[in-house]
């Protein structure tokens, strides 16, 4: 890929294909052991998405059979001209290649092979019926857009198939320690935790070219905060027109002109709303719009570089942007450069559908006041609007009814307070009816009710708005100060809110397992084999930790720590101050010790924020990759939470010494 990146290599794992679900998740018990393969070959298909490496994983075959005295033929499906092939013909030519004419071949492997491509079954069948005797592995390169089970490859051969998988966590590791052993960007753990927040934020698969490209960049722009997708995505651009070769007679495009360009195509795109386009629409349109704008650019040389990247792939006989944010990205570029298209996007709240576009438009300049007064004015709307119609009680907070190690009796308090808050609320009367019914039935369908209150109460446009205010915030660097306090004020707002929801919906999540609110889903996990009062009691005192983990990596970033602390300092919501301690202990920005140091000291020794600071703190110190001083500080906060819990007096906190180190976890593997 570059010319002076280290050289990694990542053992490739297979799976059958019938331990892949449509999700694509895969059963790691049932991995293929490739060494075996090799050992005794077979004709199979392999199949992957473009970039997943199945043409390293073709070449890794043959040499090990090589090196185990046994000759595998690789050919290149792009280098054979279907019109003239002939089988025996193509294997002479490579063998002779090879300088290994008259050697017996042992297996053929077939790369790049697409069952879309002119001539695909013809180059199959014919390899397939001239040595019928001899193992053929296909590399099959699928659509982006995941596995399609109607995709079989029709021949009078039994093929077994496997799938490539992306990299698991230690796979990305071994990416990581090899290129920083060459490159020393950081420290390891701190660059593999960097590389998987980026690949997840950017919606990328797990590959190694991706892994390295984000590495690349990381050499000469690393900073472990959060990602700013924005410029992580010009980055990516940058890199990737730099190294893309086109003929010398022809003018390298300006990446700046590309944005330019794609941003008005992508405007086009969203007020159609039709994402799909050909190759020759998208060159008759950009180079019409250079045309107007007097700009010199080949556009045919950018579809070919984003083609080539596969930023566009093929879609059901046309192409199409491989990843939203792309259009996201550009189309921000274009709501810098056009006030007509930025009208259009606030007007249309587009931005509800497509949040990423906030966060692009705001992270060009990092002061996009202007978005940020209308996000803080719509966001308070959405907040007072699901407010007015639950009419949950601003008061409704189940935590302040647990303790440190709540009873059955303080959970049956809890359902009663949740049972006369609903009856209270202005949600509709049949929910109502349920939850006042004695025999209240639990296991009766539960969907229609929640989506006849979500079609009245818009939740899922809260969730989004919610994750745009963040977005917004947190690439926000140079805005007043005051816009930084009111945007953060409402998106703690709904914070809240969601807390009260799922606080009202605690039993039916405790019997049911799942409750389904308007396109966002809660799921029940790990708490397998507990009985109701349990469940109920674990979902109440998890809720404020949920919440915030739903939203975290949308606000922080260590650069906007000072608006936290002074929000934490004037916060009269008790919950909310506990989340926002929450999001401290989770991320740890600079000076993070000292306000959880004071919570823990203000704490009742017998509350359930103390046991909550404990459980997350425990958390966090046995799994997270931390540094040696964030871990010291861990240690002394959970002894800190037992000396609190255990001191009557406010004077004695401090006297850790009698707190046996035996309530410090043991940190677990790191992968």
């Amino acid at each position: 890929m570059f010319s002076d990146q280290p050289k990694v290599w990542v053992d490739p794992i297979l799976y059958g294909s019938e331990n892949i679900g449509n999700d694509g998740i895969s059963d790691r018990k049932k991995e293929v052991e490739v060494d075996s393969f090799v050992e005794k070959p077979y004709s199979i298909v392999i199949k992957a998405p473009p970039q997943f490496g199945l043409t390293c994983l073709a070449h890794h075959l043959t040499i090990e059979a090589w090196k185990a005295g046994s000759l595998w033929l690789y050919l290149d499906m792009d280098k054979i001209n279907i019109r003239i092939f002939e089988p025996g013909k193509a294997v002479a030519r490579e063998m002779k290649n090879l300088r290994l004419k008259g050697r017996k071949v042992d297996c053929i492997i077939l790369d790049s092979w697409k069952l879309s491509t002119s001539g695909a079954m013809k180059v199959l069948r014919g390899l397939c019926k001239e040595y019928n005797d001899i193992p053929l592995v296909v590399m099959y390169t699928t659509g982006d857009f995941g596995f399609d089970s109607k995709e079989e490859v029709n021949i009078d051969r039994e093929f077994k198939e496997f799938r490539l998988s992306a990299l698991p966590r230690n796979s990305i590791r071994k990416v990581v320690s090899d290129y920083n052993t060459k490159k020393n960007i950081a420290d390891e753990d701190v660059v593999l935790t960097k590389v998987v927040k980026d690949i997840d934020a950017l919606n990328m698969h797990r590959t190694p070219m991706n892994c390295i490209t984000l590495l690349k960049i990381s050499e000469k722009h690393f900073d472990e905060s959060p990602v700013n997708r924005t410029k992580m995505v010009e980055m990516i651009l940058f890199v990737l027109f730099d190294l893309f070769d086109i003929p010398t007679y022809k003018t390298k495009p300006d990446v700046k002109d590309c944005e330019y360009v794609l941003g008005y195509f992508c405007e086009l795109m969203i007020k159609e709303k039709r994402y799909e386009f050909t190759k020759e629409e998208f060159i008759g349109k950009t180079k019409a719009f250079c045309d107007e704008r007097l700009l010199d650019l080949e556009v045919w040389i950018v579809f070919d570089i984003l083609f080539e990247n596969r930023i566009i792939v093929d879609y059901s006989g046309k192409v199409r942007f491989k990843a939203a944010y792309w259009i996201c990205y550009f189309a921000a570029n274009r709501m810098h450069a056009d006030e007509a298209f930025y009208q259009y996007i606030i007007g249309k709240k587009i931005y509800v559908d497509l949040p990423e576009i906030v966060e692009f438009y705001t992270g060009i300049d990092r002061k996009g006041s202007n978005m940020v007064r209308i996000l803080i004015d719509d966001l308070s709307k959405q907040c007072a609007i699901v407010e007015e119609k639950t009419g949950l009680s601003m008061d409704f907070n189940l935590f302040e009814f647990m303790e440190w190690n709540p009873s059955e009796k303080d959970v049956k308090e809890a359902r009663r307070r949740i049972k006369d808050e609903v009856l209270e609320s202005n949600l509709p009367d049949d929910l109502k009816d349920k939850y006042a019914d004695k025999d209240y039935d639990f296991d009766k369908p539960y969907n229609q009710e929640v989506r006849k209150i979500l079609d009245q109460y818009t939740f899922l446009i809260l969730e989004r708005k919610i994750r745009a205010g963040s977005r917004a915030l947190r690439n926000s660097d140079y805005i007043e100060p005051e816009e930084k306090r009111l945007l953060l004020k409402e998106i703690t707002r709904g914070w809240l809110l969601f807390s009260k929801i799922l606080f009202a919906l605690s039993p039916i999540l405790a019997k049911r397992g799942w409750a389904s609110f308007d396109g966002l889903g809660f799921i029940l996990s790990g708490f397998d084999g507990l009985d109701i009062m349990e469940k109920m009691k674990r979902i109440i005192l998890t809720n404020p930790g949920f919440v915030v983990g739903l939203f975290k990596d949308d606000l922080f970033s260590p650069k906007g720590a000072p608006a936290l602390y002074e929000a934490i300092d004037s916060e009269e919501s008790k919950l909310i101050k506990h989340e926002l301690m929450l999001l401290l202990i989770f991320c740890r920005p600079k000076g993070w010790e000292k306000y959880v140091k004071d919570y823990i000291r203000a704490a009742s020794r017998k509350s359930a924020y103390l046991l909550d600071i404990l459980d997350w703190l425990s958390n966090r110190y046995k799994y997270d990759f931390a540094s040696n001083s964030e871990l010291l500080h861990m240690k002394k906060l959970l002894k800190m939470c037992f000396s609190r819990h255990e001191s009557a007096s406010p004077y004695l906190i401090d006297d850790m010494k009698r707190i046996s180190n035996s309530v410090i976890p043991e940190r677990a593997n790191k992968e």
